[in-house]
């Protein structure tokens, strides 16, 4: 088979909420065009004709994933055929944990683990005191070297699921700053679980954000374009270089009801609404507390048409790292009363 003709096959469900039913389709994919095709298994028929999705990568394509078509979010619940279990069936989950300044070196963090193509599925700060320490230490015992010094801090914690997720996360630890702890292979869904979801089982992990929610702080959003453009790392370094300081950030797949909440104040104001909403529940975005003026960050971000901000303010993030009014890169809080509601949206109400 050329590589031009390479198929993969994958088994998704769509949540229909008219009609309160789970949709399950056989959801096709030929990367070497980016051009999927979608049958719907109950009916038997074609649900989507060979059509190109620019915003669709391989790499987007894993077991639990969340994936945007057609204003539809699918979830990928399994493969679809043999090839494609051969494939990609040796990809796995690794969960790595880094401690020290932490919340100064998550640019150079993002920008490593982006230069290896390793694609993020998770990604929180921590706070840590003395009891949450002793929590993780507790269930996840292998984790307490990043204790031995101090017990109170911040972590990140990232999860990985790419083909031999451990032996390439093993190969960039060396070159992170500070402290880090990284699961075995056999021990990554234990961590996952407990560092993320904080069902271990014996009840909830209460684990802190790194997020004050307000204090002078901003949020911003790393687009899901650019995340997955792996930009999160520049784009982080933008910020650390203009002299903000990013105090939390963490992961989310945003759902259309919530996306549609979150962008409602812009509902009939800009034509780019419904686009806006698309964009930002079409994969992974990057939620961020920034320690700004809402009036400063935003002079940094830019114009929302980075074409514009090329010609007028080349130094913005948007002019360097957005493609058009939708792609930009970046959102950012627009007006000062609204800071601490968009923080506590993405930080309180749906972390």
């Amino acid at each position: 088979m050329g590589t031009e003709n390479i198929r993969y096959a994958f088994l998704a469900e769509w949540y229909d909420e008219q009609a309160s039913l789970t949709r399950s389709y056989q959801l096709l994919f030929y990367p070497s065009d980016q051009v999927c095709e979608m049958f719907d298994l109950k009916s038997r028929r074609t649900f989507l004709r060979r059509t190109k999705m620019e915003s669709l990568s391989l790499g987007q394509l894993y077991i639990g994933a969340i994936v945007h078509i057609l204003s539809r979010q699918l979830k990928i619940i399994d493969y679809g055929d043999e090839f494609t279990l051969k494939k990609l069936g040796g990809i796995q989950f690794s969960c790595l944990l880094v401690g020290g300044d932490v919340l100064d070196n998550i640019p150079v963090i993002f920008a490593i683990l982006a230069k290896k193509k390793l694609s993020l599925c998770k990604a929180r700060t921590l706070s840590i005191d003395d009891k949450s320490a002793d929590l993780i230490c507790k269930h996840i015992p292998e984790a307490s070297t990043l204790f031995k010094t101090n017990k109170i801090g911040n972590l990140l914690v990232v999860s990985v699921n790419v083909s031999q997720a451990v032996e390439k996360l093993s190969e960039v630890c060396g070159g992170l700053p500070g402290p880090v702890y990284l699961s075995d292979q056999d021990k990554a869904m234990r961590d996952i679980d407990v560092l993320f979801s904080g069902d271990n089982g014996q009840g909830k992990l209460a684990l802190k954000s790194t997020a004050k929610l307000g204090d002078g702080a901003v949020l911003a959003i790393v687009k899901p374009h650019a995340v997955t453009e792996g930009l999160a790392g520049p784009i982080l370094q933008g910020i650390a270089d203009a002299g903000f300081k990013v105090r939390a950030v963490k992961l989310f797949f945003v759902d259309r009801r919530n996306a549609e909440e979150f962008f409602e104040v812009y509902r009939g104001v800009v034509s780019e609404y419904s686009g806006m909403v698309d964009q930002l529940c079409s994969g992974p975005c990057l939620a961020l507390e920034v320690l700004a003026s809402q009036q400063e960050f935003r002079e940094l971000v830019g114009p929302a048409d980075p074409e514009i901000g090329r010609h007028v303010r080349p130094y913005t993030l948007r002019a360097r790292f957005g493609t058009d009014k939708l792609k930009n890169a970046l959102h950012c809080t627009d007006l000062t009363e609204d800071a601490t509601i968009e923080l506590e949206y993405f930080f309180k109400i749906l972390d």
